[in-house]
């Protein structure tokens, strides 16, 4: 019962479209797979078919075409997901001006929904700066998830691992409320969803160390 508190997880954003998924996060499988259909065509059916060997050069042809696609096209969810690692590669190595770097001018932040502080930007940015005080030792991101609203707006939801010195991991759920302005995806909000399976009140934020 215990582990299944601390494994608890948030209500998962909406999975991406089959396009977003096999044309852009899983291009290369996509790939593969159209070229080893070629091969098969090649050796199989199209030997009994006239001009067979041109049909599995169109396929392996698609299959290039995908893969470049997808390697040369980065699509919303790819940048939010990116931006999201980005941000939290900033905060475990303490890096204020990095993570700064991915804020919108206002932030909101905000712990299963309630509002932390007003001035939500400079109480991120003083938090990120105390962690080293706090002895953070390793800040793993061990589950991932975006959904994009819009071509201006978008959420990640990412489960973090925190081990800080002298203590216990603990569990966090944290999502991001990105909105794209001027052709750059910025976080406007950040929510504490869960902290070891539970929603965090003032007293458990406090706990975690």
């Amino acid at each position: 019962m215990l582990a299944q508190t601390i494994f608890s997880e948030p209500t998962p954003l909406a999975d991406p479209g089959a396009l977003e998924l096999w044309l852009n996060q899983r291009a290369v499988v996509s790939g593969a797979i159209l070229a080893l259909a070629g091969v098969a065509f090649l050796i199989g059916p199209g030997q009994a078919i006239k001009r067979g060997w041109a049909i599995a050069v169109g396929v392996f042809v698609l299959a290039g075409a995908v893969v470049a696609f997808g390697r040369l096209y980065e699509s919303p969810h790819e940048r939010v997901r990116a931006g999201a690692d980005a941000f939290y590669e900033a905060v475990a190595a303490g890096e204020s001006g990095a993570a700064e770097a991915l804020l919108a001018p206002e932030v909101g932040i905000a712990a299963a929904g309630t509002a932390l502080a007003p001035d939500g930007r400079g109480f991120l940015l003083a938090g990120i700066e105390r962690l080293e005080s706090a002895d953070l030792r390793t800040l793993a991101l061990e589950a991932r998830q975006a959904e994009v609203f819009g071509p201006d707006s978008a959420r990640t939801q990412t489960q973090l691992r925190a081990v800080f010195g002298g203590g216990g991991p603990n569990v966090v759920w944290v999502a991001l409320d990105w909105r794209r302005a001027d052709g750059a995806w910025r976080i406007r909000g950040v929510d504490i969803l869960l902290i070891n399976g539970k929603p965090p009140g003032p007293a458990l934020l406090g706990a975690v160390r």
